[in-house]
């Protein structure tokens, strides 16, 4: 009878092994959880690290850089985007780009080519500094859509003033030469060493 009793499931030994291997079942739950969790830690504070370097390479790019919202309010610029046009952040956040913009049509034809989806690639514009400067730019710029709704978008700013001043200066400097060459009463002949003209 006896002998029946301890081979039987409702025994003392059959139960501590099956709580032994219960235990053991879930100490090597714990342990998988705990290898999720510190592999789940370092994914983490890759991505943190990651963001962190993004957030430093836009925040510090030399490029201006900005976001408009589907209403045109400015919703974010990085430091040279300000820098170059000589405002604070809360002096230009917040505000209508249309507002800076020195050429009411060409604000306008920007905004609907975005709207409609258009990516822009040297698209030319005078923006408005601070101090009453016109800066001349090329823009490059898409719109973030979320299931075809206009998020904001996505525009790099190129300062392109002293290049135009000096393409400006240089055609000035052609027509006066050119003026003053109609205006001479001595014919310019140019040699060259190969003796063709």
């Amino acid at each position: 009878m006896r002998g029946k009793k301890l081979n039987s499931p409702d025994t003392p030994v059959v139960a501590a092994n099956e709580l032994q291997e219960q235990v053991r079942e879930l100490e090597a739950r714990a342990a998988r959880l705990e290898a999720d969790l510190a592999a789940r830690a370092r994914v983490e504070t890759q991505l943190r690290n990651q963001l962190g370097e993004l957030s430093d390479f836009v925040e510090n790019a030399t490029e201006g850089l900005h976001r408009v919202g589907p209403d045109g309010t400015i919703l974010w610029a990085n430091q040279a985007e300000l820098n170059l046009l000589g405002y604070e952040a809360h002096e230009y956040i917040g505000r209508n780009i249309a507002e800076f913009h020195a050429d009411a049509p060409v604000i306008g034809g920007i905004l609907n080519k975005l709207t409609q989806g258009q990516k822009l690639y040297d698209e030319p514009a005078r923006l408005r500094a601070k101090d009453g400067s016109i800066r001349e730019v090329l823009i490059h710029s898409s719109v973030l859509f979320d299931e075809g709704r206009f998020v904001h978008t996505r525009c790099f700013t190129r300062d392109v003033t002293r290049y135009k001043h000096a393409e400006r200066e240089l055609r000035e400097n052609e027509q006066r030469y050119r003026s003053l060459m109609q205006q001479s009463p001595f014919s310019v002949q140019v040699f060259h060493p190969t003796g063709a003209r």
